[in-house]
């Protein structure tokens, strides 16, 4: 299904919880790859699509919400940690909030994540019962931002919303795994729960241990290496890359 808003995708969706990812043309390949494991394990994704092009690449593949920003340069790969970079990863906490705000719980995946197993059902019952705000992926030592969970509480509805973030001048960083790290973990705004590393690896991790945890992951998440060609090496070294 195609929306032309945030605001329809929000009025017509009869989830709960909601599982996305965000990005431009420039990673579409990237997009379907993760869109399709997540389709093979029974997991329904929507796109948060950030110029038309995506928009048109994943069209019937999943859900797709047209979130278009004019700053952002649709064949542009964009590296983390550069200045730019910022005009794309920021958009994941922007359209996040939009869903806490409607009542829902979210689960955010860079599109460098490829799914191994369904793991909605684990990651709501790790949040049952508890005070917890949020379930992050741990790097061994602090938060990866590339798979992460909130419920929508009123401490993460205010965190992701711009009162906040400019209250903590988010311009600032290049990133959001930085800001997270360094104002939201450091200063505990939020209850955080790190998730076990061997059902959610990060690149390095996964890399040093995958022979052991290889069957049994629910997602892996391919950073830890740079750029886009070598993303995709990664991926069909370890043959979790799913297009022809």
């Amino acid at each position: 299904m195609n929306y032309e808003n945030i605001q329809q995708f929000l009025k017509s969706c009869d989830r709960d919880n909601v599982i996305y990812c965000y990005g431009n043309n420039a990673v579409a390949d990237m997009v379907k790859n993760l869109v399709n494991s997540a389709n093979s394990v029974g997991l329904n994704m929507v796109l948060f699509a950030l110029d038309k092009k995506i928009a048109k690449a994943l069209s019937g593949r999943c859900d797709v919400v047209n979130y278009f920003d004019e700053d952002i340069q649709e064949d542009t790969f964009y590296v983390c940690g550069d200045k730019a970079f910022r005009n794309i990863v920021w958009q994941g906490w922007f359209a996040g909030n939009e869903i806490l705000r409607s009542g829902r719980s979210c689960i955010c995946l860079d599109v460098d994540v490829v799914v191994r197993k369904d793991f909605e059902e684990d990651i709501l019952r790790q949040f049952a019962d508890t005070e917890c705000d949020c379930l992050i992926q741990f790097n061994g030592k602090n938060a990866c931002a590339g798979f992460c969970s909130l419920r929508p509480t009123e401490r993460a509805i205010e965190i992701f919303g711009m009162d906040f973030l400019n209250d903590n001048q988010y311009c600032d960083y290049a990133e959001d795994q930085a800001f997270f790290n360094l104002v939201v973990l450091k200063k505990k705004f939020l209850d955080i729960k790190f998730l076990d590393r061997d059902d959610y690896p990060n690149g390095k991790y996964y890399y040093e241990n995958h022979e052991r945890i290889g069957d049994t992951c629910k997602i892996v998440h391919f950073n830890c290496v740079e750029g886009y060609e070598t993303k995709v090496n990664k991926m069909k070294e370890h043959g979790l890359w799913h297009l022809r």
